[in-house]
């Protein structure tokens, strides 16, 4: 008939008295048609869809109903077909399924490094925690977090660290068995399942390879960049028998490994979650310490080593909790690092370091500067400039008696922007030191760019110079290097004559330390500057 002329461009001369196998494009399986012949010849009607071809060699779609046609005596003597072009339909409908399929995809991977995501990741768990529960074996789970990856992002842009992340993915993918399951867990954060253990000594060594591979150099565009990583792993079935808990114990064992100092791993213990309880009770206590103006500052003196006088402060801070007592840094300024709240802390010690900078003057004490340390997270505040003028301006303080102490590592990060910072900070009159100088990585290249007024002298360093040659060398020559830089230099952690000896010989007139004093409270610091070492 014409649709089936118009519909296949062959004419009725063509195809009359042919097979219908003339359009067949071999894509319906054998046993298919055999199907089909059976249905019909036993009398009965066959519904089914064909993927034909055209005279031009074009695909199409048909829908048939094959029906037999049967004389008076029943005999089936012809078959009628009554057919449906449905080639849009099918179509719309394999569109339709791609776009689940993609959908699919989309739902269960992560779109940046094509790893499983944490649903998927989820599934797979349970599926591989059901399995070794049946066959009686171990699975490790590895919580992989690369350690400070935000200054990546904060420094070069979030466009480099999406390319990080992908190299790392690569990376950590090459390390594992085809068996094994990468997942991008969020974030900088991954999780891999090891399945099948039999020797936990190969869990540690897997760890170890992973480690080393990442801390290779990644070429980003015109970036050389070195990341590491803290692994926390978990073991099925002693550390959990579900998903949550193995994946919370992983999580657990991770924050260890970088409170053991980063670029390391660490299993988990049993005893690890009464830490992260006390981690959990520490870090909402010190979010109330804000509120209800728990914390305090002790100021410990800089004393210039040859007459003894105060020639400055150092502000420390502390937390004073109604239940436990006086908390040292050491317990809570970690945490505070990791959470973020190390801002506000420090906004905090800034505007009362320099209010009571402010009251002593006005209370005629001759001024001397105080010490604020900086950290990282404050240091790359965007407002952080600002953040620091308005609080001396608020305070009535002269900006030269504010002095900043930033760690080398800190500003080496990112030296093109810590020098813009610096600058800017020096231009407006704050006096700059560089703390624990000698326990990072800056050389004397970069260090003469920075506009700084001062260098620390570590206290590892101070502790043995009397006594320890290879200590004596680094001091003297930090000492002289000062010298040559036209920057003050004052040593940290003095607490022998000897020690004294030593630092005024070379050259290096002040410092501090229990020889003279530890860190006081304010009527104390108050006390001992008026009655001992007064100007």
């Amino acid at each position: 008939n014409p649709k089936f002329t118009r519909l296949t461009g062959y004419s009725s001369e063509e195809v009359i008295g042919k097979s219908p196998a003339i359009l067949k494009t071999g894509h319906t399986r054998p046993e298919e048609y055999r199907a089909l012949w059976e249905t019909i010849l036993d009398g009965r009607e066959w519904h089914g869809e064909f993927r034909n071809k055209k005279k031009n060699g074009d695909y199409y779609w048909e829908s048939a109903c094959i029906s037999p046609v049967k004389d008076a005596e029943g005999q089936i003597t012809h078959f009628m077909a009554i057919k449906e072009d449905i080639t849009e339909r099918k179509a719309a409908e394999e569109t339709l399924q791609e776009k689940e399929v993609h959908l699919h995809y989309l739902a269960h991977h992560d779109i940046l490094t094509g790893l499983p995501n944490r649903l998927l990741l989820q599934d797979r768990l349970r599926h591989a925690l059901g399995k070794a529960e049946r066959a009686q074996q171990k699975v490790a789970l590895f919580f992989l977090d690369l350690d400070r990856f935000k200054n990546v992002n904060d420094s070069l842009g979030h466009d480099v660290g999406d390319e990080l992340l992908q190299q790392v993915a690569s990376r950590i993918k090459a390390c594992i068995r085809s068996s094994d399951t990468v997942a991008r867990f969020g974030g900088d954060e991954f999780v891999i399942i090891v399945e099948n253990i039999e020797q936990i000594e190969k869990v540690a060594s897997l760890a170890q390879k992973l480690q080393q591979e990442l801390t290779k150099a990644a070429h980003v565009g015109e970036h050389e960049l070195y990341i590491s990583s803290s692994i926390g792993i978990s073991i099925y079935p002693g550390d959990g028998l579900d998903t949550e808990s193995l994946l919370s114990s992983a999580d657990v064992a991770m924050y260890r490994a970088k409170a053991k100092g980063r670029n390391t791993h660490a299993f988990y213990t049993a005893d690890m979650n009464a830490r992260s309880h006390e981690f959990l009770l520490i870090e909402s206590g010190l979010r109330r310490a804000i509120d209800l103006n728990q914390l305090v500052l002790h100021y410990q003196p800089q004393i210039d080593l040859a007459s003894r006088r105060v020639i400055g402060a150092e502000a420390l801070i502390r937390w004073q909790d109604p239940e436990k007592g006086m908390i040292s840094p050491v317990d809570f300024i970690p945490l505070a690092e990791e959470t973020g709240l190390i801002v506000p802390v420090g906004r905090w010690v800034l505007q009362t370091a320099c209010a009571q900078a402010r009251r002593w003057q006005d209370q005629g004490c001759p001024p001397i500067p105080i010490a604020v340390n900086i950290s990282g997270r404050q240091f790359k505040q965007p407002e952080f400039v600002d953040m620091l003028v308005d609080i001396v301006e608020s305070a009535g303080l002269d900006p030269k008696w504010l002095e900043l102490e930033i760690t080398e590592s800190v500003i080496m990060e990112n030296v093109d922007e810590a020098i813009m910072t610096l600058t800017d900070l020096k231009i407006r009159g704050f006096q700059l030191a560089i703390d624990d100088f000698g326990t990072g990585y800056s050389s004397l290249s970069y260090l003469k760019r920075f506009p700084l007024s001062k260098l620390k002298i570590d206290r590892s360093f101070v502790r043995d110079v009397a006594h320890d040659e290879n200590d004596a060398a680094i001091v003297a020559s930090v000492i002289a290097l000062t010298k040559n830089m036209d920057l003050q230099v004052i040593a940290e952690g003095v607490e022998t004559e000897d020690q004294v000896r030593f630092l005024v010989d070379r050259g290096c007139l002040e410092g501090q330390g229990f020889l003279f004093s530890r860190p006081l409270p304010t009527e104390d610091f108050e006390r001992f500057c008026k009655n001992n070492l007064s100007r």
